[in-house]
């Protein structure tokens, strides 16, 4: 007998206390006791916090931030959280432990939207819901097309950048103490097609009217222009301006502090991202040709409408025009899609889908 269950135990690599286990369960239960049973800890059993405990901090952690807690975080992070588990149940809970929690329920850190504490709500709806679906009807029974304006330095910092290196070893960037910057006022309609121009100065009265100026020459249609209320918008110059050329052109405002629901702010700041990925410029001259060459750098993608931009610097005598490609997506989530256009797309993000210089 022996040697039959050392021959069985070797055949299928069992060890001998796990099969003296189960003759000693059969002879106490019979059959039943052979069948696998759970392993392990049963479910919500050795947690810290109670089921209804977690639910409450769960409501808490939803429905209110830290600063309303007086607690002294911007947001929700591990000790934000451990912080609130001792004011609530007056339980010291470990930092590590405080993470399964959050993880468990399907939270992850994410990077927060910026949003204007000056902001009113209601006038952002109000805009969505009233005043822009009016402009939208206007444009289309007047045959106008609809921009999106806005003005953006760019800046150039290389400490933006993150690069993998051996441990304990920091990588040197290399990088001039001196920094170029342009300034960029920049248009894109509902269909995508881009104006924009790059100036040495910073805005002023004389710069964005001499864009609007060549923002309606090469228009063949009525030009709706959104803006928003940057001081040099409201200008009265601007304003005299304007009122000459309401067959050609007419400028509406966005509420104020509201930059998510501009277009154009998405596209400035692809633009600045793909700048501060790369090396910093070590001329003036060089930084010109980094920022127009950055347009032209997605050549092998595919899909994309007609963009012709005006590119600016006070010491060129002349206009440089480019032709170029361009194909954007403005992905707004759960809210109604300013056109068609758009209609497609479901998160806060703005691609680039073709910049292709034509010659």
């Amino acid at each position: 007998m022996a040697g039959n269950w050392a021959g069985g135990l070797r055949q299928y690599q069992y060890g001998i206390n796990t099969v003296i286990g189960w003759s000693k369960r059969y002879s106490m239960e019979g059959e039943s006791g052979l069948k696998s049973k759970t392993r392990g800890r049963r479910y919500l059993s050795g947690r810290t916090l109670t089921l209804a405990q977690e639910w409450q901090l769960r409501s808490v952690i939803v429905g209110e931030n830290p600063k309303q807690l007086s607690l002294p975080f911007a947001l929700w992070n591990r000790r934000a959280v451990m912080q609130l588990v001792k004011a609530l149940f007056g339980i010291d809970m470990p930092i590590r432990t405080v993470g399964e929690y959050p993880l468990r329920w399907g939270y992850t850190p994410q990077r927060p939207m910026k949003r204007a504490l000056e902001q009113n709500p209601v006038k952002v709806e109000q805009w969505r819901n009233d005043t822009y679906p009016a402009i939208a009807a206007r444009a289309k029974a007047e045959g106008a097309v609809i921009y999106w304006g806005d003005e953006t330095a760019v800046a150039e910092d290389g400490h933006w950048l993150r690069g993998y290196a051996p441990v304990g070893q920091t990588p040197v960037l290399a990088a001039p103490s001196k920094r170029h910057g342009l300034s960029m006022v920049s248009a894109i309609s509902n269909q995508g097609l881009v104006r924009f121009e790059f100036t040495e100065e910073a805005m002023n009265t004389d710069l964005f009217i001499g864009f609007m100026e060549r923002l309606i020459a090469d228009s063949r249609q009525k030009v709706f222009l959104i803006l928003d209320n940057l001081k040099v918008h409201h200008a009265k110059r601007v304003t005299a301006w304007l009122a000459e050329r309401k067959a050609q052109i007419e400028v509406f405002y966005l509420p104020p502090y509201s930059p998510e629901i501009n277009p154009d702010e998405y596209l400035n700041r692809d633009f600045k991202t793909e700048l501060r990925s790369s090396d910093r410029a070590t001329s003036k001259k060089c930084c010109f040709k980094r920022r127009t060459d950055s347009w032209n750098s997605s050549e092998k993608r595919q899909n994309g409408l007609g963009l012709t931009s005006i590119i600016r610097l006070s010491n060129m005598q002349h206009f440089r025009i480019f032709d170029c490609r361009i194909n954007i997506l403005l992905r707004r989530p759960n809210k109604p899609h300013f056109t068609q256009n758009f209609n497609e797309a479901n998160g806060h993000n703005l691609s680039v889908e073709r910049i292709t210089k034509i010659t």
